[in-house]
């Protein structure tokens, strides 16, 4: 991970997911994304034209961003995303080869888990930051109690039902950042809509973890 990633990482742990946005809305989202402070942002795979997306990303912004894609589930994939220098790979299960693939081609895994034994199956493989999947379903008390062998340096996204409401709650249970969809972006929306929301998240973000 190189110094960029990690500033990021630490400064803002919070994951745009551009799920359903228009190519040609990307690159003026992205922009309000950025001046708003996030500075991480996924496309979805099994989104239409994610590909040519995640390439607008990379000509546009990859000197202040990290940029990816969502719902890697393959290598094939995951190549995919090499090609186009994607820094990031997102997944909603736990797939070793991947982790380990990601890895070896100098990109960050963010594998998604649901149990202690997908957890450190990640963790073995080399994972160190992985997805809460559907956070909302599981809640803040379960990541609390993960938290009680799952080690610290481990990052822990909750991703799924985070809205700036919730955040404290979920840094207090031992979330370390989040991925967030409907509540920055849902299709339709212009470019405006995304930066207020952006600053209301990151507003809650800051204020939640000055709190925890």
């Amino acid at each position: 991970m190189n110094s960029k990633q990690q500033k990021i990482l630490n400064n803002m742990p919070i994951v745009a997911i551009l799920r359903g946005v228009e190519t040609s809305k990307i690159i003026d989202i992205a922009a309000e994304l950025v001046l708003a402070g996030i500075r991480i942002i996924e496309i979805p795979l099994n989104c239409p034209n994610a590909l040519q997306g995640i390439r607008l990303l990379q000509e546009n912004f990859s000197e202040h961003i990290i940029f990816g894609g969502g719902t890697v589930l393959n290598t094939q994939s995951l190549e995919e995303l090499h090609q186009l220098k994607a820094e990031m790979i997102v997944a909603p299960n736990t797939n070793t080869t991947v982790i380990k693939e990601s890895l070896a081609k100098n990109m960050i895994p963010v594998p998604g888990f649901a149990t202690p034994t997908e957890a450190f199956q990640a963790i073995d493989a080399g994972a160190r930051h992985l997805k809460l999947f559907p956070a909302s379903f599981y809640g803040p008390k379960y990541i609390k109690a993960l938290r009680a062998v799952i080690p610290s340096e481990i990052s822990i996204f909750a991703v799924g039902g985070v809205h700036p409401g919730n955040m404290k709650e979920w840094l207090q249970a031992g979330a370390t950042g989040f991925g967030i969809c409907s509540a920055l972006y849902q299709p339709g929306f212009t470019a405006k809509d995304t930066a207020e929301m952006a600053q209301e998240v990151v507003a809650a973000f800051r204020q939640a973890r000055q709190d925890d």
